[in-house]
């Protein structure tokens, strides 16, 4: 055995041996369902089938021959006339996605309801963490500044919520958006409540004249959760620098032990691979803060199993996923200079001319481009026939160009006037 696996057996060890029990745990099964193909923005749809199909709601009979499409059209003829004036990006009035679930519901007396903060307020948190205890539904939340819509079907707590006052370890999510790692995301209350990190994942800034304040929000069932006893997480003690690629390895690490993670066989298998591949340091602004995080890949080669995402400046973890099955990340193989020449190549024959220069790219997250924080952008200013202009390359390697989508944003509200 070489040095470095013996290393990591004797780490893997001390992990699994310390391994936390916690006293509260609930995943409801719940059937996950990606965006449409060609319509990645319908997240509304897709959040609500996984919400209605979820064990203990009885959907109406008509409800089993809606599509997406269907949905997506109901959703629209339900929409807040306020909404798209201040919300152009929000593809989801969540007004309409409760309607939306309200009418295909057979439960008696049972509703759905928006409950939502003007402020990081942790009433919403356990608002979430009462409805899955105590109704076994899904709430659907928006996420990425409301660009999208997920649904919460998981969570693990430090104590019995209905007993007395509990922390939240993690949230659990469907991402309709992902499949490969949408699907069954695990974000800690860390990353899910601070400003610092929900800036980047769940922050909605709100105007004033709309009528419901979006910075925290989730579609759930009705009744009060009564007395807060949900204790706030902890602020992130952030750095002036960004931390090493191996202090992030290593916080990966703590936090998949901490969190219990490594209990489930999946994480189990997948860290065995976290030191075969260096950690992705990815940029994001939000606002005037710095967001960047590392992605911890656990991956082999080119193949990867699934990854940890970590605050680059605190060394906090802010969420995790699985593969189902391993899948060719780009990010651990491709130089800087090998994405230039691609993206180089690539804006030559769109655009039909060989006066073309690309700058060095950056790998950078913005919600509404990418993905999802997992699949970043390489983003380069790009000289065409003189003009200056922003280019991003996304993980298939297809040119990405903002106002192509911005415009698409534009053409989807006019559909739905």
């Amino acid at each position: 055995m070489n040095k470095k696996l013996y290393i990591l057996v004797l780490f893997m060890s001390f992990v699994l041996v310390s391994s936390p029990a916690f006293a509260w745990e609930k995943i409801i099964a719940v059937p996950y369902h990606s965006t449409a193909a060609g319509h990645p923005l319908w997240t509304g749809p897709a959040a609500a089938k996984m919400v209605l199909e979820s064990p203990i709601i009885t959907a109406h009979p008509a409800y089993l021959s809606q599509t997406q499409a269907q949905l997506w059209t109901y959703i629209g003829t339900h929409a807040d006339a306020a909404w798209n004036p201040f919300y152009p990006g929000v593809h989801t009035d969540p007004e309409a996605l409760k309607e939306c679930l309200k009418n295909f519901d057979t439960r008696p007396g049972w509703t759905f309801v928006i409950h939502s903060t003007s402020t990081y307020d942790p009433i919403i948190s356990q608002k979430i963490i009462f409805t899955l205890d105590h109704y076994d539904v899904p709430p659907a939340v928006p996420i990425d500044g409301g660009l999208n819509w997920v649904a919460v079907f998981g969570a693990n707590t430090t104590t019995d919520p209905s007993a007395g006052p509990y922390t939240i370890n993690w949230f659990l999510i469907n991402d309709p958006r992902d499949p490969v790692l949408g699907n069954y995301r695990f974000i800690s209350y860390t990353s899910w409540e601070n400003s610092g990190a929900s800036s980047v994942f769940l922050h909605i800034p709100t105007p004033e004249p709309f009528p419901h304040n979006m910075q925290k929000m989730a579609v759930c069932d009705p009744k009060e959760p009564g007395p807060l006893k949900l204790i706030p997480p902890e602020k992130f003690i952030r750095r002036l620098k960004i931390i090493r690629p191996p202090e992030a390895r290593k916080a990966a690490y703590v936090a998949l032990r901490d969190n219990g993670l490594l209990e489930k066989r999946e994480f189990r298998m997948a860290c065995e691979m976290m030191g075969s591949a260096n950690p992705v340091l990815v940029r994001r602004k939000a606002g005037s803060l710095k967001a960047d995080y590392y992605v911890v890949p656990m991956a082999r080669g080119r193949m990867l199993a699934g990854a940890v995402l970590i605050d680059a400046y605190s060394g906090a973890f802010l969420e995790t996923s699985i593969a189902k099955k391993p899948i060719p990340y780009p990010y651990l193989t491709q130089s800087d200079g090998q994405v230039r020449e691609i993206l180089t190549r690539k804006i030559m024959e769109i655009e039909g001319s060989k006066k073309i220069k690309v700058e060095r790219p950056t790998l950078v997250w913005e919600p509404g481009l990418s993905v999802n924080p997992y699949f970043p952008l390489w983003k380069a200013r790009v000289k065409i026939k003189g003009t200056v202009k922003l280019r991003y390359l996304d993980y298939k390697q297809k040119v990405v160009d903002p106002r192509k989508i911005e415009r698409k944003k534009i053409e989807d509200i006019r559909r739905r006037r």
